[in-house]
C-alpha cells in the first residue's frame, strides 16, 4: 500500500531525487539551531507552500531538544558567466512562445534555505533507493545534513526542459524507480575552510514542476507530473528537506564549521539570463552528533522507517507507535500492517493490533 498524507500528494511520489524508500529503517532527527540571514529581497516560506512532508519536515515535528546545526547565510555569488543559448539543445523560450530567457535566482531564497537546515541519524538497507541512486557513501547507520532546495524562475521566459523523448540528452532514468528525471539539476557539496569537499554530496536529478507561485504576477501553472518538465516565469519548484536525497552524507565529518554549497543548473545546459545567482553558499556549524533513532521492537510488522519518527501515529503494526497520542483508534493517522489501510480493521481499544478475522 502507499502511505501518504492527503496534503502531500503533489510531493510524495517517486520522482524527487531518490524515490520514496520502502527498505530503509527508522531514523530520528535534531532540528537546526537559530539561524540568521540578511537578504534584502522578500522570500517565501516553503513550509507554508508544501505543508509537512514524510518522514520529517519542520522543526516543530522534532522531538529532540538538542540543537545540532547552526546556519548563517553567505551571499557570495558564483562568478560564473552566462552560457551561449545557441550552444544547448534546451528550449529557453517556454511554452508561451514569447522571446526571452529564464533565470533561476537563488539569491532570493537564502533565508528560507537557512531555516531548513538540520541533521539527523538514519539507518539504510543495502538495497535502499537512496544508496542505489548514489545519495549515500554507504549503507547502515548514516548521519545526514538535510536542507530544502527552492528554485524560483525570475526570468522572462520559462525554464523549459521538455521530456526524455524529445530531449533524451537532458534526462536520466533512476536506477531504483525507473523514473525519468532532468539530470544534474542541482549539485550539493559540503566544503571545509580550505574549500575542500568533505562528506558525500551528489548531483541530484529533479522532476521539475510548477509547485508554488513565487511572484504576485505569476501566471497559471504550466508544468506538472506526467507532462513536459520546467518552471514557469514567476513560479518555483521546491524539494523539501524531508524528501529522499535532500542531504549531504556527513557520517564521517568531524564537528566544526563548514559551507554548504547548492549549485543549480551547474552544467549550464539550460540558458539563463545569468549564472551569477545560481550558487547558494550557507555556512553551517556541525556539532559532535545526533541521538540514535529509536530501536524498533520485534513485534513491529510495518515498515521500520515509520516507527517513532514524529511522522504521525501508525496503527495496526503489531506494536504501539511512540507517535500515537493514546492507545485507541482515535489517534490513528495511518493504518498500516494487517489493516492494509482500513482503520476499521484495527481494535478501537488497542491500535497496535487488528481485530480477529
Amino acid at each position: 500500500m502507499t502511505r501518504v498524507r492527503p496534503s502531500l500528494l503533489p510531493l510524495l511520489v517517486p520522482l524527487f531525487g531518490c524515490p520514496s524508500d520502502s527498505n530503509s529503517t527508522g531514523g530520528s532527527e535534531t532540528t537546526s539551531g537559530d539561524s540568521t540571514a540578511a537578504p534584502s529581497t522578500e522570500t517565501i516560506d516553503p513550509t507554508e507552500l508544501t505543508g509537512p512532508t514524510e518522514p520529517t519536515t519542520t522543526s516543530a515535528e522534532s522531538s529532540s531538544g538538542a540543537d545540532s546545526t547552526t546556519a548563517v547565510v553567505d551571499t557570495t555569488e558564483s562568478g560564473t558567466s552566462a552560457a551561449d543559448e545557441s550552444s544547448t539543445g534546451a528550449d529557453s523560450t517556454g511554452t508561451t512562445g514569447e522571446a526571452g530567457i529564464a533565470d533561476i535566482d537563488m539569491s532570493v531564497v537564502l533565508e528560507d534555505t537557512v531555516a531548513s537546515v538540520r541533521t539527523e541519524m538514519r539507518n539504510f538497507a543495502e538495497d535502499s533507493c537512496a544508496y542505489v541512486d548514489g545519495c549515500l557513501a554507504g549503507f547502515g547507520m548514516r548521519r545526514l545534513l538535510r536542507f530544502s532546495t527552492i528554485t524560483p524562475n525570475l526570468g522572462d521566459a520559462d525554464f523549459h526542459v521538455g521530456n526524455h523523448n524529445d530531449n533524451p540528452e537532458l534526462f536520466e532514468q533512476s536506477a531504483c524507480s525507473g523514473s525519468w528525471l532532468f539530470a544534474n539539476y542541482a549539485r550539493y557539496r559540503l566544503l571545509d575552510a580550505d574549500g575542500v569537499e568533505v562528506g558525500t554530496g551528489h548531483k541530484s536529478a529533479f522532476a521539475l514542476i510548477d509547485l508554488a507561485p513565487f511572484t504576485d504576477d505569476a501566471g497559471p501553472a504550466q508544468y506538472g507530473f506526467g507532462q513536459d518538465m520546467g518552471i514557469s516565469v514567476g513560479w518555483a519548484d521546491i524539494y523539501d528537506a524531508g524528501l529522499e536525497c535532500q542531504w549531504v552524507d556527513i557520517t564521517d565529518v568531524p564537528a566544526g564549521d563548514y559551507t554548504l554549497e547548492l549549485a543549480i543548473n551547474p552544467d549550464e545546459v539550460v540558458p539563463e539570463a545569468t549564472f551569477d545567482n545560481n550558487v547558494l553558499l550557507v555556512p553551517v556549524t556541525i556539532d559532535a552528533g545526533d541521538p540514535l533513532p529509536p530501536e524498533v521492537p520485534e513485534e513491529w510488522v510495518c515498515n521500520p522507517a515509520f516507527y517513532g519518527l514524529d511522522d504521525g501515529c501508525d496503527c495496526g503494526c503489531g506494536a504501539a507507535d511512540p507517535d500515537c497520542a493514546d492507545a485507541t483508534i482515535d489517534s490513528c493517522q495511518f493504518c498500516d500492517g494487517c489493516s492494509e489501510g482500513n482503520c476499521d480493521l484495527i481494535d478501537p481499544e488497542n491500535n497496535a493490533v487488528c481485530l480477529p478475522a
